[in-house]
């Protein structure tokens, strides 16, 4: 009998303890599975730098300035050689400027870009290929004068006067500052330098201008690509000896009241020159933008 109490309590007591197992099971064990992240991250550098520095005209020069060290009591002075009498700019033979017109970019972005020139234009001081001179009203004749050589003007058209003696009441014209331009003439200089290579010297300044274009817009690049570029425009109009007589002609076109005249031929009649036969002015428009391509 006591013997069937002792395997009762026994059976109890390991009853018992699978019951207390299953709570401490379901109550502390289970799967776990787990992860974690952390991320930073800073704004792409741009820091690219366009720039346009300097002026490539002004409105008066001083080739004059004396800078000889061994006349130390006349450095600094100046005498004004060629100035404007408004606010025009304005350019002519002998003047110059070695400092011109810098325009660069710089920098290494750290996204795509390219490189865009737009508003591009340029015109050019010139005359055209052609006979050129001026009209000025013959004064003294009589009837004694010859006459043969001079001009006659009927409606803007000069015609020689090849035969006949003089006529009362007519006026006559001789023909001034002759010049025979066989090729276009420009009068100004350019040089154009890039970064540090050797200066080259462009026939005209939209030839300059189409050059740093194609230098500028070759500059598209990758990240990390470094886009530094430089380009300094600088010009002069020389005196050289040559071309004085071409040289006249366009300070009197551009005076104004002063018969210029223009001809296909030497023989032929002289017109006033059409707009394109000659240009007086100098013009230059060049605007650089770098942006990001994506």
């Amino acid at each position: 009998m006591k013997k069937n109490r002792t395997m009762r309590a026994a059976a109890l007591l390991l009853a018992l303890t699978l019951m207390t197992s299953c709570f401490v099971g379901g109550t502390f064990a289970r799967y776990t599975t787990s992860d974690s992240a952390t991320d930073t991250a800073r704004v792409a550098k741009w820091g690219v730098e366009v720039l346009a520095s300097g002026n490539l005209f002004g409105t008066e020069y001083n080739p004059n300035s004396v800078t000889d060290p061994d006349k130390p009591d006349q450095i600094g002075t100046v005498t004004t050689s060629v100035s404007s009498n408004g606010t025009d700019n304005i350019v002519a033979p002998g003047t110059k400027n070695d400092e011109g017109l810098t325009v660069s970019i710089s920098g290494t972005p750290e996204v795509s870009y390219k490189t865009t020139v737009s508003n591009a234009s340029a015109t050019d001081i010139f005359l055209g290929a052609g006979h050129w001179g001026v009209m000025v009203k013959a004064t003294g004749l009589n009837a004694a004068s010859n006459v043969v050589g001079l001009y006659t003007e009927s409606s803007g058209t000069y015609t020689k006067v090849t035969a006949g003696p003089w006529t009362s009441g007519t006026t006559y014209y001789e023909l001034h500052d002759y010049v025979q331009v066989t090729e276009a003439y420009y009068p100004i200089v350019w040089t154009l330098k890039k970064d540090s290579d050797s200066p080259t010297q462009p026939a005209t300044i939209a030839a300059a201008m189409g050059v740093m274009q194609s230098g500028f817009e070759a500059k598209d690049g990758n990240a990390n690509v470094k886009s530094d570029l430089s380009y300094v425009l600088t010009w002069e109009w020389p005196f050289d000896g040559v071309n004085d007589a071409a040289d006249t002609i366009l300070g009197n076109l551009i005076a104004g009241g002063i018969a210029v005249v223009y001809a296909e031929s030497a023989d032929g009649t002289y017109t006033a020159p059409a707009a394109e036969k000659y240009s007086t002015s100098v013009n230059f428009n060049f605007s650089l933008t770098v942006e990001q391509t994506n």
